[in-house]
């Protein structure tokens, strides 16, 4: 009986902080993908972005270098790539969200 009479009280305490709104809201930030594009070698270009918080479960990416796609499927679980290449061009991004390549694009040299 004490230990619910504890819990009672702890809830009373602190049913402002338990229940507030404010507690459930999440500050989200104004971002774009912020596709990076690094060379680590002479052969090779390590490319990184973000995955939004607000993206859905299951969210790829196709990556293009110049306007070749360099990904045969969107990809998945990771948010890097290494291509293995000599050259220098702009690199591009598009989100895939259940299959569909979205217009969205983000681009970087």
């Amino acid at each position: 009986m004490k230990k619910y009479l504890l819990l009672f009280c702890l809830i009373f305490i602190f049913r402002d902080a338990l229940f507030s709104q404010d507690l459930m809201k999440r500050q989200i930030e104004k971002l774009d993908r912020g596709i990076v594009a690094v060379r680590t070698s002479p052969e090779e270009i390590f490319i990184s972005w973000r995955l939004l918080g607000t993206d859905p479960l299951g969210t790829g990416f196709n990556l293009y270098r110049g306007s070749q796609k360099l990904n045969k499927e969107p990809l998945t679980g990771a948010t890097n790539f290494i291509d293995k290449t000599t050259t220098d061009e702009n690199y591009s991004l598009k989100t895939v969200i259940k299959r569909k390549e979205q217009k969205e694009l983000n681009t970087c040299k």
